[in-house]
């Protein structure tokens, strides 16, 4: 989860220590290449739709062979860790360690941002998360308005990007062969008025 706050000046550790004082720090942080950002609060709407999210993903994969995460576990991503909201796998779980830290095979990411996260979500996020060779599909989701965007990773490993906009909008995850409609997770998210994303095009 990336916060609104302003994030501190980065500091460099290697990831057998960063993993060492992760097991007893009382915030979590993420380590990507070398730096660590610490997991900042959000704001009620944000944890709203997370929330909401990860109850709609969780009820659909039941008990069948996929399983749904918290941003409380981390996901390994290019040389370092990251916390999405949610994440997913589509079969059993890998973990990098025998204490299950750091989940290995996602096949989903999600993000849940806000006007101010969103360009760092879907620039540096999306850059990072690229990385994970089991990862299929990186979902983004506003807090302030109902409006989402899939990346779906094609077989010639480029990712397609598609918008959804609009509370009577359906995002299909294959991933995790489970249906997101945005009227569930936005329910008692008590938005503002319309924004929408700006859809650029690149990818």
């Amino acid at each position: 989860m990336l916060s609104d706050d302003m994030i501190p000046p980065p500091e460099y550790m290697s990831v057998e220590r960063y993993l060492e004082l992760e097991r007893i720090a009382e915030h979590k942080s993420e380590y990507v290449y070398g730096t660590i950002t610490p997991r900042l609060g959000a704001a009620a709407r944000h944890n709203r739709v997370v929330m909401a999210t990860l109850l709609e993903l969780a009820n659909q994969v039941g008990e069948g062979p996929c399983e749904v995460f918290s941003g409380n576990q981390q996901v390994a991503a290019g040389q370092g860790s990251l916390h999405p909201d949610v994440n997913a796998c589509s079969e059993r779980a890998e973990f990098a360690d025998t204490e299950s830290e750091v989940l290995l095979n996602p096949v989903l990411v999600l993000e849940v941002t806000s006007p101010i996260t969103e360009a760092r979500v879907r620039g540096d996020g999306f850059k990072v998360c690229q990385t994970i060779r089991s990862l299929k599909e990186y979902l983004v989701i506003a807090s302030d308005v109902a409006s989402a965007m899939l990346y779906t990773r094609q077989d010639d490993d480029r990712w397609l990007l598609r918008f959804f906009d609009g509370l009577a909008e359906v995002v299909e995850l294959e991933s995790i062969a489970c249906k997101l409609p945005l009227a569930r997770i936005y329910r008692r998210a008590d938005l503002p008025e319309p924004r929408g994303f700006r859809r650029a095009r690149e990818v």
